[in-house]
């Protein structure tokens, strides 16, 4: 019975069924099954961000009872965070196909488990001229959520729509790239490794954009914490 067992769980979790694999893992008794349990809902979790589901994931987390919850809710919410971002960038490109994440940093507001009140992002983009631009483009959060601020670029820059006069317009480009630079540098002064190493994947965000996923993210409802 428990060789039965054993082949219809990989059965599940090979076949993605994973939902499946976790009732039968309540149902029957297995040697391991609390580091099986952990297994099958990593899985689960991932599958779920594979499809651009940050809530469905962050939720799922929750109800699975697993080893540090929180964190892996935090980190599925900065995901989320980060990967909203990206889409809203990746429209901005000459050729939006061309678009490859390289690095997140988050300005974070008091502990680990504040509020995120930007980030910024390294994209690497093809610009007019044919040329691969690195750009760190920033983002700031504001009273409807998360807004492109300006991005600093070894080949181009995009930024807001300027209005007034042409002397108007170049003013305002200066300061506001002045105060972009300003807000990378404390960003990377601040967090001198990119966050992908703790919490964010940034090959999870890629293979949403190489998958036509990216621009679906929804950020994570309620998980921004104050």
């Amino acid at each position: 019975i428990e060789s039965i067992a054993d082949a219809w769980l990989t059965y599940l979790e090979r076949s993605g069924d994973y939902e499946g694999a976790i009732a039968l893992l309540s149902e029957l008794d297995f040697s391991d099954s609390d580091a099986i349990r952990q297994r099958v809902s990593a899985k689960w979790i991932e599958a779920l961000k594979l499809e651009g589901d940050y809530q469905a994931a962050y939720e799922l987390t929750a109800t699975l009872g697993l080893a540090d919850t929180a964190l892996r809710q935090r980190a599925i919410e900065a995901e989320s965070i980060a990967a909203a971002c990206a889409a809203e960038f990746r429209v901005l490109l000459d050729e939006p196909e061309s678009f490859r994440i390289r690095g997140v940093w988050f300005n974070v507001t008091g502990d680990a488990d504040a509020e995120i009140t930007g980030l910024v992002l390294q994209i690497d983009g093809r610009g007019v001229d044919g040329a691969i631009a690195s750009n760190y483009a920033i983002f700031e959060r504001g009273e409807s959520g998360y807004r492109f601020v300006w991005s600093i670029s070894d080949g181009f820059a995009a930024q807001p729509e300027g209005r007034g006069t042409e002397a108007e317009r170049r003013a305002l480009q200066t300061m506001l790239k002045d105060a972009a630079r300003f807000n990378v540098a404390a960003m990377l002064t601040a967090n001198p490794a990119p966050v992908e190493n703790s919490l964010v994947s940034v090959a999870a965000i890629q293979r949403l954009a190489e998958t036509g996923k990216l621009e679906k993210v929804e950020i994570v409802d309620g998980g921004n914490r104050k």
